[in-house]
């Protein structure tokens, strides 16, 4: 009885150290990873391949890190099993073989960016604005208490809000000066937008990583693009502030508005 005993703990011993050094050797082998940047590029060193690169990674071992990667006009969108579809591997992903991984990309959107600029100005006249947002026209002057208020529109049928403290767009005089108050744009004339696309998509479009989203109005806001304000020496972020519809899509009218702001945060 003793030596079947004997025989038993000798045998899950032996059992027990088998599995620890398989595990140990298993934990120490290392597969490779080859990462290629199709159409892209890895910023690499002159004596490595800008499109293709090696990585050794531990078996069992999350993939952490990656090469980086640049597209001109476009934003990356992953690792992939695949050229076309595929797995999408991330840095948590755990390695259990060596493997091919290949970069898939989301063309950006090209962004009028002449639309920002007046933001920053102070115009003399009409004309002024309408190298930046087209042949414009007066739809409607309203007299405040300190301003006058005009609402433009240009060919594209978007709308301007200009202020000035004198009946300048009318009388015209080069003494007095134009600010720009508030403005409400089709999005197709923002960006090449040419279908409904949901949230996730169109801030992947823009490359936005940070934005506010408030769910129960559906109101989105994030920074892209800057205007320079005369006095001042460096540029002003602008904000764009946009409401989706019921799908949460943006479409090619939505109407997107815009505001200079160094103060924007994400909470």
């Amino acid at each position: 009885m003793k030596k079947m005993i004997n025989f038993t703990i000798i045998f899950v011993t032996v059992l027990s150290l088998t599995f620890i050094l398989t595990t140990q050797v298993n934990a120490a082998k290392k597969v490779t990873l080859t990462y290629y940047a199709g159409k892209g590029y890895f910023k690499s060193e002159s004596n490595q391949s800008r499109h293709k690169i090696l990585i050794k990674n531990r078996i069992y071992k999350k993939r952490g890190y990656a090469p980086a990667i640049r597209r001109e006009g476009y934003v990356f969108n992953g690792w992939y099993t695949q050229k076309k579809g595929g797995i999408k591997y991330t840095s948590s992903k755990k390695i259990t073989k060596s493997i091919k991984l290949y970069a898939h990309w989301v063309k950006k959107y090209k962004v009028n960016t002449n639309y920002f600029v007046p933001i920053g100005m102070k115009c003399n006249s009409l004309s002024d604005y309408e190298p930046y947002w087209g042949n414009l026209k007066i739809i409607k002057m309203k007299k405040g208490s300190f301003y006058y208020n005009y609402t433009l529109s240009n060919e594209k049928d978007d709308y301007f809000y200009i202020g000035t403290r004198d009946n300048a767009l009318s009388i015209n005089p080069s003494s007095y000066k134009c600010f720009y108050a508030d403005m409400n744009c089709k999005l197709k004339n923002i960006i090449n937008i040419r279908k409904a696309t949901n949230l996730k998509t169109f801030l992947k479009k823009l490359d936005i990583k940070r934005y506010n989203y408030d769910s129960s109005y559906r109101y989105l806001e994030f920074v892209y693009g800057s205007t320079r304000y005369p006095e001042e020496t460096t540029d002003t972020d602008i904000v764009w502030q946009i409401t989706l519809n019921s799908k949460v899509q943006v479409t090619p009218d939505t109407i997107v508005s815009f505001e200079a702001n160094d103060d924007w945060k994400q909470y």
